[in-house]
């Protein structure tokens, strides 16, 4: 008889403790490790959204203030004013859809990557950094100054066929990335402006 193999160690602990590991963990780990048995695929799965929501990384969590300052870079730490939303600043690009969770975790429910998973992201799941001429209209991809998901377009303009994005990152980059680049003079003064103004 084969001696069954030993338990993986992190199942040992109390899951009162796991819960609290999975609050620390960015939402595209927990992805992986739904991948790596049954127990955890089961248990993850189970966690409730309102604590999913929580979590870094989680797409329900997008245009949500982060509450820590310092991580600017890391997150938006302001809301994006609604003007500046997809449907009023680009009306002809196809609207994000509204999330809704479908059960059990997946790669659509990613909104950001930290950039150490960049790679992962895109070998295991196929999300690119975008801006090559080939491509799939509506991928997703990911932006490389924010790490945000979004998806791109194809659209002409002048006679050039060239990328857009929907609206679901705001960063200071992407502003010539989408041409707002002659009315954006200082991101973080107009940004300041706008969201206290």
């Amino acid at each position: 008889m084969t001696p069954s193999p030993p338990p993986f160690p992190f199942l040992l602990l109390p899951p009162e403790l796991r819960l609290q590991i999975y609050t620390h963990t960015p939402i595209l780990t927990l992805l992986q490790l739904t991948h790596t048995c049954p127990s955890l695929h089961t248990e993850i799965n189970a966690l409730p959204t309102s604590l999913l929501t929580k979590i870094w990384g989680y797409r329900a969590a997008y245009n949500a203030p982060l509450p820590n300052p310092a991580r600017r870079w890391d997150y938006r730490d302001s809301t994006i004013p609604t003007e500046l939303q997809g449907a009023y600043a680009f009306p002809h690009l196809p609207q994000p859809a509204k999330h809704r969770r479908m059960g059990t975790l997946s790669v659509d429910d990613i909104e950001k990557v930290d950039t150490c998973e960049m790679g992962l992201l895109g070998r295991v799941y196929g999300v690119g950094s975008g801006g090559d001429s080939e491509h799939k209209n509506g991928r997703r991809v990911v932006c490389p100054h924010c790490r945000n998901i979004v998806r791109e377009y194809k659209e002409e303009y002048e006679g050039l066929k060239q990328s857009v994005w929907e609206r679901t990152c705001f960063c200071y980059d992407e502003r010539e990335y989408v041409g707002l680049e002659e009315w954006l003079d200082d991101w973080p003064v107009w940004g300041r402006v706008l969201v206290e103004g």
